[in-house]
C-alpha cells in the first residue's frame, strides 16, 4: 500500500483526487473460462493462464481494498460496470 499512498500524495499535491477501482471476477468458473480463452491468443504480459496459479500468485501479493475504493465484480454486464465506474469517478 505504500506505493498507493505515495501516488495519492503526489496527486493531492497537484490538487487532484485519486479514485481507485478494484476489478475482480468473483465467479471462479467464469474466471477459468476467461483464462482458457486467453490461452488461445496470449499477449506477452499474460504469463499466468491457470486459475490455481493466479490464486497462488495473488495470495502472496499484498492487496486489500483501499478506503473509498470502488470494487467491481466483472461477472456483471460491461454496461453496468461502466455506469458504476462513471458515477464513482464523477461523484
Amino acid at each position: 500500500m505504500d506505493d498507493v499512498e505515495m501516488l495519492e500524495s503526489w496527486v493531492t499535491q497537484r490538487q487532484g483526487e485519486l479514485k481507485t477501482i478494484l476489478c475482480m471476477c468473483k465467479d471462479k468458473t467464469v474466471w477459468a473460462e476467461r483464462l482458457n480463452k486467453r490461452k488461445l491468443n496470449l499477449l506477452p504480459n499474460q504469463l499466468l493462464t491457470d486459475v490455481e496459479e493466479l490464486e497462488e500468485y495473488y495470495s502472496k501479493v499484498r492487496m486489500g481494498i483501499l478506503t473509498d475504493e470502488l470494487v467491481l465484480d466483472t461477472t456483471l454486464e460491461t454496461d453496468k460496470l461502466v455506469e458504476q465506474a462513471i458515477r464513482y469517478i464523477t461523484s
